[in-house]
């Protein structure tokens, strides 16, 4: 990460695809913002990766920095994702065969769960690894892992991070039962409240039957990149 007057940027010259690794944060809106953008854009295109920047979550920003943006020619996405917090006991049966484990380093078993996910996950994955609130876990069946998903814990609060399965192993009740195994796993560990955020209907069933439940708040949140 280095620092600007005007916000952040966050590089990852090993993982160029990850926007999660490579990616601006406008902060301070009551300045030259002209001049921000393109130092965004310099920066980035310096080593090949497309300029993008995230809301940042900071007041006022889709109406001050979003049109600058859009004038200047970049594309916008905008992420419909609703929010979730434990709050209620898990109604999940856990299926029968699968061993939950916390896993500390990558190995090609569990890469190959990645088959529609990417490289760049991967990379990010195992920079996150380094940290040690960073907690992986992996469902094992016969000792293959089938299904992962990530506990990411900060000071105040906890989030479910990386849930994902592969995909010959989908629709078997290993993904429930992981997060049965993982909302345990979180109260045994920290005493944090946990979140997650999500757009998936498939995903979210089982989430609120592992005891989430949908805030009636969600920010508004994009990103914007020039090709």
């Amino acid at each position: 990460m280095e620092k600007r007057d005007y916000g952040l940027l966050f590089h990852c010259r090993d993982n160029p695809q990850s926007h999660d690794s490579n990616h601006a944060l406008i902060l301070k809106l009551d300045g030259d913002l002209d001049a921000a953008i393109d130092d965004v854009c310099v920066f980035y295109r310096g080593f090949n990766v497309a300029p993008r920047i995230f809301h940042g979550f900071v007041p006022g920003v889709a109406e001050v920095l979003l049109p600058k943006l859009l004038t200047k020619g970049f594309k916008m996405q905008v992420y419909d994702e609703d929010y979730f917090v434990c709050s209620e006991p898990s109604v999940i049966t856990p299926a029968a065969g699968i061993e939950v484990r916390r896993v500390r380093e990558m190995d090609a078993a569990i890469r190959d769960i990645f088959k529609d996910d990417g490289e760049w996950s991967v990379g990010v994955i195992e920079r996150q690894l380094q940290r040690e609130d960073y907690h992986l876990l992996v469902g094992y069946v016969a000792n293959v892992p089938v299904t992962m998903a990530a506990l990411d814990i900060a000071r105040n609060v906890a989030r479910v991070d990386d849930v994902i399965t592969h995909p010959d192993h989908r629709r078997k009740g290993y993904s429930r039962t992981l997060m049965q195994h993982f909302v345990d796993y979180h109260r045994q560990v920290s005493t944090t409240a946990l979140y997650l955020y999500s757009g998936i209907s498939e995903a979210i069933r089982i989430y609120e039957e592992a005891g989430f439940r949908k805030l009636d708040w969600k920010p508004y949140k994009w990103s914007a990149w020039l090709e």
